[in-house]
């Protein structure tokens, strides 16, 4: 997978997903638009995983984007228990995953595949 600046990526087993559109919801609902615009988002099924992948932003960004992904803990439930966050170096080996887009300032994705309509609030 082409890695664009740092990256973080989620693991969820499928027996804990419902839909990927829900996961999706959930993930996104702990954001605002100005803390993930411009960055780009993509996910997929891996090894009996769904993994999403957020990416593009400078170190301290990401950091941020880490700490309110710790802090929700809803989605946190749906993570594995074994390495439910993968770094740039383990997300480079993976195979490319859907292209979800870049989110703009309004919090729509454009480019890439359709994120299930989602938008951030």
């Amino acid at each position: 997978m082409y890695i664009e600046r740092f990256a973080l990526g989620m693991r969820i087993p499928k027996e804990k997903l419902t839909t990927p559109q829900e996961c999706m919801k959930i993930f996104l609902k702990n954001f605002s638009q100005a803390d993930i615009s411009g960055l780009i988002l993509s996910g997929g099924i891996v090894e009996d995983m769904y993994i999403i992948v957020i990416m593009g932003g400078g170190l301290g960004h990401m950091r941020n984007i880490y700490r309110r992904i710790m802090s929700n803990n809803e989605f946190c439930q749906l993570l594995a228990d074994v390495l439910p966050i993968i770094e740039n170096n383990r997300l480079a080996k993976m195979p490319e995953l859907d292209p979800y887009g870049t989110l703009d300032e309004n919090g729509t994705f454009i480019g890439g595949n359709c994120c299930f309509g989602l938008t951030v609030e």
